[in-house]
């Protein structure tokens, strides 16, 4: 398939696949053989999926961890994360209120 008329679509599970620029559907070589009688609705599934992906708020997090070695000017990460480790590594109290 020429490059011109196709287009790539990321899969959820981070397979690209082919597109044809014209019908909309999957030009995938998965697609071709015994399994051409739901090309239609595969494709219309990822294209689906893609799109709700897409229009995630979470797309583009990246989580924040907290690296206890200092960086080549000696600082570490630890006031950024002080609260958050104060609340994690509180000791239980047994005393009865």
């Amino acid at each position: 398939m020429d490059n011109n008329n196709t287009y790539m679509v990321i899969a959820p599970n981070g397979m690209e696949i082919p597109f044809d620029k014209n019908t909309n559907l999957s030009v995938s070589p998965l697609d071709y053989g015994s399994e051409t009688i739901g090309v239609k609705e595969h494709s219309q599934m990822l294209l689906d999926s893609r799109s709700i992906l897409d229009s995630s708020l979470y797309k583009n997090y990246k989580p924040l961890y907290y690296n206890p070695k200092p960086n080549s000017l000696g600082q570490t990460d630890y006031l950024s994360f002080k609260p958050w480790l104060d609340i994690s590594y509180k000791s239980s109290s047994n005393k009865i209120a």
